[in-house]
């Protein structure tokens, strides 16, 4: 618990010890497009990153604008903006 804390301390006080200890967020998928040096970096499968996908709601890659791996190991997904049509007015 000791060790915890002075970790969790000397993350605060410095940023190139948290990004040493803690990682950065990886960006997996840009416009639709994988990233694929990124993935192979993380150990990731396309298959493991298309699963992941389809676990929240995601089906074609063309629906992301960006899929970020976070430092938890979470993947955080932003999809393209849709436009939506005007009513018809009668």
């Amino acid at each position: 618990m000791g060790l915890n804390w002075l970790v969790s301390r000397a993350a605060d006080a410095n940023r190139w010890f948290e990004r040493t200890v803690e990682g950065e967020p990886t960006l997996l998928i840009h416009d639709g497009r994988i990233i694929e040096p990124n993935l192979r970096k993380e150990h990731l499968s396309t298959a493991d990153l298309m699963t992941t996908l389809r676990s929240q709601g995601v089906f074609k890659l063309a629906e992301v604008r960006v899929a970020v791996l976070e430092t938890t190991g979470k993947l955080s997904v932003l999809r393209q903006e849709t436009e939506v049509e005007p009513k018809k007015q009668n």
